[in-house]
């Protein structure tokens, strides 16, 4: 059923109405359809036929909504359902009424800076989210990236992402990507971070400032070779215009090194948020020289980077983890000829027997003190293998494989986890402007470390290095603040603000809308902080006056004055208001109010009640009003109000 053209007009599970197809890749079809029961539309993915029987592909496929369904963010595409059990497999996702990266790209050219940033930074937040889950993209690149028509942006294909406790396809450790966007370290089989995803980004951002990616070669394998080895050419020698802020977070970004790298995708959404409020800001980034020089210095030839790909006429690269690969056979040159070389031996040996006697004894002391110490040795190992391991090896102890918490955010939520998990865990702070404040800078236990506990009772002790962000300032909620009572706060935090008044119906004026970054966000001190204020609806505001014990005639008249509008009427009796005059309103007399939209509601008297009074009751469709003279008379012609 590899034909796409089969699944039009099916109904999944009696739900899901295939309408037509949308994209189309190696291993699925993915379809526009209708959501019966939610009445939406939504994307479903379909596991081609061919690959429906094979457990790695499938294995795949169920990794991308495992990813998927643990990340809830405005800019990650959100999955619906997933059914991996009958002949059809298929993953239903949100529908991105939108266009990729790439095809924008194709269609615009070189992308105006503000848009680019915009972009990056939505993508970099969606990164933050799923780092802090510990999910590693690892295929960052335009075709990956969904761009809504209102500029909205979604990272999507999450099929190779590599996830924290999962049997997927992550656990193969395979260096899968395309090799114009992978990084140097996932390109030679390495292991991969957070960090690997802020260099695949890096090369991103270079080819939407430049129009080019940085790296091209003839292959594959000479690609990736570039990749690990090779410097870019700097994206201002190609585009002047680049301003050399941004231009410094594209090469902090792809240095080979991950050391080098931002530590975090919000540690360089910080920094490409400076550029957007100041373009001509530069920032004096510092780099380890000497970790750049040879940051895999084991991959020295292409034949050597070859051997990683299974195939150079595809993206998809690297043998199994537990492969072991042949590596070429070094030959060393030897200068010196074969008979001079035993010769040189043999007067070296001459020299040996000419020592005095007393060395050659004090060799035979060492040697048999050094054979003692052997054999002493392996009987303390065998001891401590057979008895203290086994004794403490219960059969209540668990052997854990220590986490990799690097560069995820510290939290209560977090030391609860692990706790849980059977760890004992000690914070020990750093400051430092290089990290967020709460990021794991290390670890002690390093990641993949076996350790035996007794749950309740032996715990692994894991010694967390965090970082304080002293030097940081985390935004507080300012929204519905008075703008000057706000304003004074943030200067007295030594907040950088600037005012931006913007129309808005919902929001009192002189009140904030929000502020840009948002609530929340951690910045430098020096960061520009816009605060936007509203100005009410763009209408004129007015003191609401007392209509109380105005007649319909005036109150027509004073409503008309103040550009007010009659909200609901309701009725009530009352012997100190005369019939058809005004008891109350729910404006308070004295407050403001935006003319021209602003609707009072009134309640008009009927005047006294005849049940205490013994009096005819009025008729509240034909009010007895007084006119504008006072005096009373009656509304034949229906003049009076409409409730």
């Amino acid at each position: 059923m590899d034909n796409y053209s089969n699944y039009i007009g099916l109904t999944l599970d009696n739900r899901y109405k295939i309408n037509s197809l949308i994209g189309n890749g190696g291993m699925a079809h993915v379809f526009l359809a209708d959501d019966t029961v939610m009445n939406r539309s939504v994307a479903v993915k379909i596991l081609k036929e061919t690959f429906s029987t094979d457990e790695l592909s499938v294995k795949r496929f169920v990794n991308e909504s495992t990813a998927i369904s643990m990340l809830k963010h405005e800019n990650i595409v959100s999955v619906y359902d997933v059914s991996v059990l009958d002949d059809i497999k298929y993953i239903v996702m949100e529908y991105v009424d939108g266009i990729s990266l790439k095809k924008h790209m194709e269609n615009k050219g070189l992308l105006p800076f503000a848009e680019t940033e915009s972009i990056v930074k939505q993508i970099l937040s969606a990164l933050a989210h799923a780092h802090s889950k510990g999910i590693i993209h690892r295929d960052i690149k335009p075709q990956n990236i969904m761009i809504y028509h209102n500029g909205t942006v979604k990272v999507a294909d999450f099929g190779i992402a590599k996830i924290p406790g999962s049997e997927t396809i992550s656990l193969y450790d395979k260096a899968i990507g395309t090799v114009s966007y992978i990084n140097p370290e996932q390109a030679c089989g390495k292991s991969i971070d957070a960090r690997s995803d802020i260099y695949s980004l890096g090369t991103m951002l270079y080819e939407m400032v430049t129009g080019k990616v940085p790296f091209v070669a003839d292959s594959p394998v000479a690609t990736a070779y570039m990749q690990i080895h090779e410097k870019p050419i700097k994206p201002s020698e190609i585009n002047e215009n680049v301003p050399k802020g941004l231009e410094q977070i594209i090469l902090k970004a792809m240095k080979k090194s991950p050391d080098n790298r931002f530590q975090s995708a919000s540690e360089m959404l910080l920094c490409l948020e400076r550029v957007t409020d100041n373009p001509e800001v530069t920032f004096d980034f510092v780099f380890d020289e000497e970790a750049e020089k040879e940051p895999f210095p084991q991959e020295e030839k292409k034949e050597e980077i070859a051997e990683v790909f299974s195939n150079e006429s595809v993206t998809v690269i690297q043998p199994e983890k537990n492969a072991q690969p042949q590596k070429p056979v070094r030959v060393q040159k030897i200068n010196a000829p074969k008979k001079k070389k035993q010769k040189k031996i043999v007067e070296i040996e001459e020299v040996v027997v000419r020592k005095k006697s007393k060395v050659s004894m004090l060799c035979v002391v060492l040697g048999v003190i050094a054979a003692v110490f052997c054999v002493c040795l392996v009987a303390v190992l065998y001891v401590f293998e057979n008895y203290i391991m086994k004794s403490l090896t219960t059969n209540d102890s668990v052997t854990i494989t220590v986490g990799d918490y690097m560069y995820q955010t510290y939290s209560d939520e977090l030391l609860s986890d692990l706790e849980s998990k059977g760890y004992e865990v000690t914070i020990e702070w750093i400051t430092s402007d290089k990290y967020l404040a709460n990021t794991i800078v290390s670890q002690n236990p390093e990641a993949d470390t076996d350790r035996v506990i007794i749950p309740g009772e032996r715990y692994c002790q894991l010694i967390l290095t965090v970082c304080s962000g002293e030097d940081l300032i985390k935004i507080d909620n300012y929204t519905g603040m008075d703008h000057r009572e706000a304003m004074i706060h943030m200067n007295a935090r030594g907040l950088n603000v600037k005012i931006e008044k913007q129309i808005n119906a919902a929001v009192e004026e002189g009140k904030i809308i929000n502020t840009y970054p948002s609530a929340g966000s951690v910045v430098t001190s020096d960061t520009l902080i816009t605060v936007y204020v509203s100005e009410g609806n763009g209408n004129e505001y007015i003191t609401v006056p007392d209509f109380r014990n105005m007649n319909s005639i005036a109150l027509e008249l004073a409503l008309i004055k103040y550009n007010l509008t009659i909200g609901n009427i309701s009725y009530s009796y009352s012997d100190n208001v005369d019939a058809g005059c005004v008891i109350s309103q729910n404006m308070i007399p004295g407050t403001t109010a935006p003319a021209g939209i602003t609707k009072i509601d009134f309640v008009v008297s009927l005047g006294p009640d005849p049940t205490v009074n013994n009096t005819t009751p009025a008729d509240p469709t034909l009010p007895t009003v007084p006119d504008i003279n006072g005096s009373i008379d009656k509304d034949p012609d229906n003049s009076g109000f409409e409730g």
